[in-house]
């Protein structure tokens, strides 16, 4: 007797056998894509670090080259008194904000142009290996004449008035910033008495000795108003 073979539901095998081909391939073109997508990050982050490596480079090249004129010791000194005069500006631009009577914002005023001068006479020396004095200058260094800084701090001005609690909170910051910045200045003076030593050139030394000299000057300005007002 003849078997019987179950009919097999008509377009089944054709629509199967044509479905896996399609499912596999967007898989594969879902990884692809994956892929595509992934070297293009890499290749961005790889673009990033370089351009910031550009960067660092361009900005690296931008610091003055010491002059060939200096020697590695005067080379050493002049970047070590460059450090602290920077530290000194931001320290006397900092005590003029908090400062809380006005002829003491006006010191440490003064102190603060008086190192940025010190500053831009430092670098010059740094590149050029030798001092050269600023058009219509006065002094060894581009603030002028050190002796204009007892004048200009002369008047006081009106203080508002406060309470007995208020002026003792001021008076104690104040002598907080009288005494930082005068151990300041007793140390910088301290390390250009060393380094003037060291310079060969005559017009070298004599710009760190009148740059010296200018930090005795604010020393003893701060030391004259700290006296004056019972904080010494």
């Amino acid at each position: 007797m003849p078997t019987k073979t179950a009919a097999r539901p008509a377009g089944r095998s054709a629509t199967a056998v044509k479905a896996r081909p399609a499912s596999h391939m967007s898989a594969a073109r879902s990884s692809a894509s994956a892929r595509k997508s992934s070297a293009s990050s890499v290749r961005s982050a790889s673009s990033s670090k370089a351009s910031s490596s550009s960067s660092t480079m361009k900005s690296a090249s931008k610091t003055p080259q010491p002059s060939s004129k200096l020697t590695e010791k005067e080379v050493t000194l002049l970047n070590e008194t460059i450090s602290h005069e920077q530290l000194c500006i931001a320290k006397y631009r900092n005590a003029s904000r908090l400062a809380s009577v006005r002829e003491l914002q006006q010191i440490f005023t003064e102190c603060q142009q008086h190192e940025q001068n010190h500053l831009t006479t430092l670098n010059q020396i740094l590149t050029d290996g030798v001092y050269k004095k600023p058009a219509g200058s006065t002094g060894a260094s581009s603030g002028g004449s050190s002796s204009g800084m007892t004048q200009s701090a002369s008047s006081g001005g009106a203080q508002s008035a406060k309470t007995p609690a208020q002026y003792k909170g001021d008076f104690e910051k104040d002598k907080y910033l009288c005494t930082d910045s005068l151990s300041m200045e007793k140390y910088v003076s301290g390390v250009y008495d060393t380094a003037i030593f060291e310079f060969v050139n005559t017009k070298n030394r004599d710009a760190l000795n009148f740059i010296q000299k200018q930090e005795q000057q604010h020393g003893q300005k701060i030391y004259a108003y700290m006296a004056k007002n019972g904080m010494y």
